[in-house]
This record gives C-alpha cells, sequence and structure tokens, in this order.
C-alpha cells in the first residue's frame, strides 16, 4: 500500500483496520486471508530522504522510478513465502509508483531466472487520473503556497486539516495520519512548534513525471485492475476507451480526495470485492494487499 504526498503509510491505518476487523468477525472471509504491507515512501513520514541525482530542496529525491523500485525491493525483501501474490495498491503519488512497481513484478516474473517472491495478482490506483492530475498542476503551487509552514499544537494542525480543506474530514482517521506527516522543532528558549516533514515545494519539479503517461503504464499491467475514484472524476481518452473494453474495473466513491481517511469502510469493502471477483477465485490463497 503506498501513500500519497505527503502523507505516510498511516493514511492506510483506517482502511486496515477495517479489514482487520472484518477478518476477527469472519474468518472465512477474504479479509481474513490477506496481510496488509504499507510504507513510508522516501522523503515521507520515518524513511531517510535517500539519494539520487534528482533531488528536492531536502535532499530527497521524488523520482517515481526511483521510488518504484524501492517499493519493489522492499517487497522483495520483506516477503519469505516463494512466490506470495500481491495486490499492489497506491493513492495519488502513491499510484505513480504503483503502476512502475507492477510493471517491475510482473517483468520480473517473465525471467526464468528470477527468484523474486512475489507473484502480481492485481494493481489498485486510488483517485489518480493523468489527464484531471496533469490539468490541476498549475493549480498546484496556489495550494501548497495556502497550507501553513507550521503549527503551534497537533490540535492546531488536527483544526486546520478538518475545517481549512487540508485534508480528511474524518478526524478520527486525521488523528492517526496527521501526527506522521509532522515532526515537533524545540528551540533554544524551550518553546516548539511543529512543521511538515515533506516539504511539498520540493517535490514540485517531479510533479509531471509522475503523472505523464500514467495511463499507458496502468494499462499494460497485465493483471486485473481497479480504479477508485472519489467523485465523478473525468477519465482521459486513453481511459475512457479502454474502460468501454472493459479492460479494467472501476468504482466511484463520495469522499474527497484521500478517499481511505475520508470514508474507510468503502474502501475496505471495495478492495474485498476486487480481491474476491478478480483475484482469490483463481487460486484457493488470496494474496496480501500491499
Amino acid at each position: 500500500m503506498l501513500h500519497g504526498c505527503p502523507y505516510t503509510a498511516l493514511t492506510w491505518a483506517p482502511t486496515v483496520e477495517e479489514i482487520a476487523r472484518r477478518a476477527a468477525e469472519d474468518g472465512t472471509s477474504v479479509a481474513a486471508s490477506v496481510d496488509a504491507i504499507a510504507m513510508d515512501l522516501r522523503g515521507h513520514g520515518e524513511s531517510d530522504g535517500g539519494l539520487g541525482d534528482d533531488r528536492g530542496d531536502n535532499g530527497a529525491t521524488f523520482d517515481p522510478d526511483v521510488m518504484a523500485l524501492d517499493a519493489f525491493e522492499t517487497l522483495g525483501a520483506f516477503l519469505t513465502r516463494s512466490k506470495r501474490r500481491v495486490v499492489v495498491i497506491g493513492h495519488s503519488m502513491g499510484g505513480a509508483i504503483a503502476a512502475r512497481c507492477a510493471a517491475l513484478i510482473e517483468n520480473a516474473n517473465r525471467e526464468s531466472s528470477s527468484s523474486y517472491p512475489a507473484e502480481l495478482a492485481g494493481l489498485v490506483l486510488v483517485d489518480i487520473v493523468e489527464g484531471s492530475a496533469l490539468s490541476a498542476l498549475p493549480a498546484m503551487g496556489v495550494l501548497v503556497d495556502s497550507r501553513p509552514s507550521e503549527f503551534a499544537t497537533l490540535e492546531d494542525a488536527m483544526r486546520w486539516s478538518s475545517s481549512r480543506g487540508g485534508g480528511t474530514t474524518n478526524t478520527r482517521s486525521a488523528s492517526v495520519s496527521l501526527p506522521s506527516q509532522l515532526r515537533k522543532v524545540v528551540a533554544a528558549d524551550g518553546s516548539s512548534k511543529y512543521v511538515w516533514i515533506t516539504d511539498l515545494r520540493a517535490t514540485a519539479p517531479f510533479w509531471t513525471s509522475w503523472y505523464r503517461g500514467l495511463s499507458g503504464k496502468f494499462l499494460a499491467v497485465k493483471a486485473p485492475k481497479l480504479l477508485l475514484l472519489a467523485g465523478n472524476d473525468r477519465l482521459d481518452t486513453e481511459l475512457t476507451i479502454a474502460q468501454m473494453q472493459g479492460r479494467f474495473q472501476m468504482t466511484v466513491c463520495k469522499a474527497g480526495h484521500c478517499v481511505q481517511e475520508d470514508d474507510p469502510d468503502a474502501v475496505a469493502t471495495t478492495l474485498e470485492n476486487f480481491v474476491s471477483r478478480y483475484v482469490s477465485r483463481k487460486r484457493p490463497t488470496p494474496p496480501p494487499f500491499m
């Protein structure tokens, strides 16, 4: 499970909690047969910035191919059972990373000499469409500038998130996710404040590379695919044609951009249905989510 910018792995916590709750209630459900793996991508949360030729101002590279390789290698190191089936899931920027990671897994599986321990069983992109994302980029600078650079307390950050369009309106989700995006800075006089771990301005040089060509990368993946959107986002031409041809499943949730935080119950249901319909019926053991 790959988060968007500037979120962290904990953006998925409410959804995973709901999946775990269902598993505890019904041991025969799909929810009882999956594992959830989430990571802080480089430059986010508790992960280091990493190094690379293309670097943000904070020393992190946000190149999508580099981050996809991070995810690919992390998954390979995490799994111990040979050829565990995986569904790669990504929200927003994480969707761009997920599509690339999925391609890396499929390419590794095509190599007869590969010992990579995962087999791609599905790909899920959450609220990301190439055409809409690229058309929104000119306004992103204004949006970034409108964000407070610091907060006196975590409570102030929570109030901003819920009342000023800063994130999710689900306060329960925000109480888990938002603190992981901030770090406490203590001055010499003992005063403190909270600042963002990920500088959105530092990611700006990479915005176009995240999304350009995403539709083609998504459709090129051979495994079953799901596009989960918040509201009636417009599909670009390539996705519209592919959707009419039945090349992927599309589901719309009535939520904000951070769908998994706004409505974790609906996202958990959508993921369970996707695995039940397209993945677990092919083999007796469902895959883990990522």
